[in-house]
This record gives C-alpha cells, sequence and structure tokens, in this order.
C-alpha cells in the first residue's frame, strides 16, 4: 500500500488471480445443479397441477382457489425465468455473462 500525500493518491498492486480459483468446485457445482433441476421440475410440476385441478372443478371456483392459481402462475414465470439463469451463471466462468444486454 503505498500513499502519497501531495497529490491524494493510494495505490495498492493487484494480484491478478487465475479464473479457476474464482469459480465453485465441480462437486458443488454438480450437487447445485442437481437440486436446481430437481426443484425446476417439481415446481413446474406442482404449480401447472393447481390452475388444471382448479379450474375443472366447478366446486373449487371461489376466490382463495383464484388466488391460488395467481401464485401459481407467478411462480411458475419465476421459476422458467430466474432457475435457468441461475445454473447459466452458476456452471459458466467468473464475471462473463451469456444472456445479453437485456437480461
Amino acid at each position: 500500500l503505498e500513499m502519497d500525500f501531495a497529490t491524494n493518491e493510494t495505490a495498492m498492486p493487484i494480484d491478478i488471480i487465475d479464473s479457476d480459483q474464482l469459480s465453485f468446485p465441480f462437486s458443488v457445482r454438480i450437487v447445485a445443479s442437481f437440486i436446481c433441476i430437481i426443484l425446476l421440475i417439481i415446481g413446474f410440476i406442482g404449480n401447472a397441477l393447481i390452475p388444471f385441478v382448479v379450474l375443472r372443478n366447478k366446486d373449487l371456483r371461489n376466490s382463495t382457489n383464484m388466488f391460488l392459481i395467481n401464485l401459481s402462475i407467478a411462480d411458475l414465470l419465476l421459476l422458467s425465468l430466474c432457475t435457468p439463469t441461475a445454473l447459466i451463471e452458476l456452471n459458466s466462468q467468473p464475471e462473463v455473462w451469456f444472456l445479453g444486454e437485456f437480461m
């Protein structure tokens, strides 16, 4: 750490770190990917069944169940956008974004 009080500058040497050290270990990536995929599958199946069951049965069409349908659709959107993004980020190199400027 160097400080120059005459010009008010501080300089710190930067060590270049190998990008492999910044990524997660292979075993952690495999386990985390497996858990994300299982949650994605279970989430899609469970949240897709809620509107199917409620809309097929007339006795279940009340305001509470319509609210549950709304929540399940919101959860489906969250699962379809966030989980694949997390999987891509987990398994890609650090500081690299493959999904473009929009995401």
